[in-house]
């Protein structure tokens, strides 16, 4: 079993000029302090964890186009999803998320932001490897987004380590 409190953090939004906006969904100021370990997994083994719910201001809809590891060279991000929210409740997996019935080519991000709520929000699934035997941390991961000729980024800020076999300090976190 996976143990994965993920409390997130969103920082270093990015609005494009014409005033689009792709971010957490409902409060874009909620912060946390909490980690997530992946304990016992080998390297080069896909892990994958439904990271947030996310949405898109100013836009009808927004791309995904990338989602980089902040923080260490030893996290590689393989493939990332968008799916919604309201009909999937992803946490975890120790498979690839096509091995889970992903596309991983969905990288559309529809649900709009509101003021009194998000309408149907989507949420960001990430697929990840260890690069190296020993255990690998990440600081959270950087999400760019492309619509309507805009182009942008936010943080997803959370400590999540990828434990190799053995490393108990490692998957105490």
């Amino acid at each position: 079993m996976l143990g994965l409190p993920l409390a997130l953090v969103l920082s270093a939004c990015s609005v494009g000029a014409s005033g689009v906006e792709v971010r957490q969904a409902g409060n874009p100021d909620n912060r946390g302090d909490e980690a997530a370990a992946l304990a016992d997994v080998a390297e080069r083994s896909p892990m994958a964890v439904g990271l947030m719910t996310i949405c898109v201001d100013g836009a009808s809809s927004a791309e995904l186009t990338a989602v980089d590891p902040i923080g260490t060279d030893d996290i590689e991000v393989t493939a990332f999803t968008v799916v919604d929210v309201q009909r999937e409740t992803f946490a975890a997996s120790r498979k690839s998320l096509s091995a889970e019935g992903f596309d991983t080519t969905a990288h559309t991000v529809a649900g709009r932001c509101g003021a009194e709520g998000d309408d149907g929000a989507s949420k960001l699934l990430v697929e990840m490897e260890r690069l190296t035997p020993e255990s690998a941390t990440t600081d959270g991961f950087r999400v760019h987004w492309r619509a309507e000729g805009d182009e942008g980024t936010f943080d997803i800020l959370f400590e999540n380590s990828i434990c190799a076999p053995g490393d108990v300090a490692c998957s105490d976190i």
